[in-house]
């Protein structure tokens, strides 16, 4: 059967905003004033979950200069703490980031107070975002978390995989997981879950087969030759190279924790045609959400390349393409894909602005093949982002349904197109 393109027209828009004030008295362990900072939701449908990222320096914008000592609290109308996390992004030891989870009811708003508090009057939450990248360090039996890792030059698809659990890096959250072949394969691959639980550091043990569906859940995917879930590639010319044959390749865990979960890779001379390329990817998983967003830069570009990237199609031969949106574009598939033929969707959602044009690797040959993929700009300054999903069906079984995957893709474009926004109140 051939492949073939089927263009969908999703529905819905998303509209947000926020804003700020300040001047209420705090309790007597915190600092002397508490501002106040107004979240709406302009939107006709609930968003639960829904991300919010304050830097130190907005912080200081809506609540004045932070003692020192002390860290930000962010406090509902309920007096509840919201669900918070403090991210050091460039590793210097301090936090950069306040990252945080709201839920909003359609069309409605929510009043949050600010206030300085020490370290340990903060409110610990349940872990819901993970990454794990096991390894057999000389002489163990048991596998050790890395935070970094080199790629040993020599390392290729098979050897060393009793050294690396699930192959190389995996990350999570209470919906999904992924994981990433920390060979030249650099695949990416779906492990599906049945369980809210943070799960990683279980599996692919020895005794424990992942390809077969246990209480927390089985690898779902196979990708072969593919691009598999969001794997990279370049288009150059005519030519689709994938990601491999890098000189160096590193792996850094940024953060995990409630709120988000931030890991970065970094490939080092990437040989393509007469040309070498640095390439970083950064990988976020947040809480709540059914799949994670990659970040790409491209050192050594010289005008003419695209930064690839795309969905195994070996058990799928449609892919809805959708363009209405006013910002952004998605590309998925919905079929018995799965690894055991349960229903299972998949799609990549992009920036109209990055976007160039969709395409369909070779069934076969060398190189890339079976993968409807998208060709998006490069770049070297700023990141190119793209969002990869995931429905399956016995993580919810309204996944069997293909109009059901399509609509949760339609809502997550209409929640890109209008963030939250964060306006002061005088």
């Amino acid at each position: 059967m051939s492949k073939n393109y089927l263009l969908v027209s999703l529905i819905g828009f998303t509209v947000i905003a926020i804003a700020a004030c300040s001047g209420k008295k705090s309790t007597e362990n915190e600092s002397e004033y508490a501002s106040t900072i107004e979240v709406k939701n302009n939107l006709g449908i609930d968003r639960q979950d829904e991300q919010l990222v304050f830097t130190k320096q907005d912080i200081v914008n809506y609540a004045g200069e932070i003692p020192e000592g002390q860290i930000p609290k962010i406090v509902n109308s309920d007096g509840n703490q919201v669900v918070s996390q403090y991210d050091d992004m460039d590793g210097d030891g301090q936090w950069d980031e306040l990252a945080m989870l709201i839920d909003l009811k359609a069309n409605s708003s929510e009043k949050l107070s600010i206030s300085f508090v020490s370290e340990n009057e903060i409110k610990s939450f349940p872990k819901r975002a993970n990454i794990h990248f096991g390894k057999k360090l000389d002489g163990d039996t048991t596998f050790t978390s890395l935070t970094t890792e080199t790629r040993p030059r020599d390392h290729f698809k098979g050897k060393e995989t009793a050294n690396y659990q699930m192959e190389g890096p995996a990350w999570e959250n209470d919906i999904v997981a992924f994981r990433l072949y920390f060979d030249p394969r650099n695949g990416k691959d779906i492990f599906g879950k049945r369980t809210s639980e943070m799960v990683l550091e279980q599996v692919g043990i020895e005794g424990e087969n992942y390809h077969e569906l246990a209480d927390w859940g089985m690898d779902v995917l196979k990708v072969g030759n593919s691009l598999g879930s969001g794997a990279l590639a370049l288009k150059n010319g005519d030519e689709l190279v994938r990601l491999t044959g890098c000189e160096d390749v590193y792996f850094t865990l940024i953060s995990e924790g409630p709120v988000r979960a931030i890991l970065d890779f970094d490939y080092k001379k990437w040989p393509v045609k007469d040309q070498t390329y640095d390439l970083k990817e950064r990988v976020t998983i947040w809480a709540g959400k059914y799949g994670y967003e990659s970040a790409v830069t491209i050192q050594g570009l010289k005008g003419e390349e695209e930064l690839v990237t795309g969905i195994v199609n070996l058990h799928s031969d449609s892919a809805y393409f959708e363009n209405e949106n006013p910002g952004f574009i998605s590309l998925a598939t919905h079929d018995n894909q799965a690894f055991d033929e349960e229903k299972m969707g998949m799609a990549i959602i992009a920036a109209k602005s990055d976007f160039i044009a969709n395409e369909m690797a070779p069934e076969e040959g060398e190189g890339i093949t079976q993968t409807f993929y998208v060709r998006l700009k490069a770049k070297g300054n700023t990141p190119t982002k793209f969002h990869f999903l995931v429905g399956w069906e016995i993580q919810d079984a309204k996944f069997a349904e293909k109009e059901y995957f399509l609509q949760l893709i339609n809502n997550e474009k209409d929640k890109l197109n209008s963030p939250l926004e964060v306006i002061q109140v005088m």
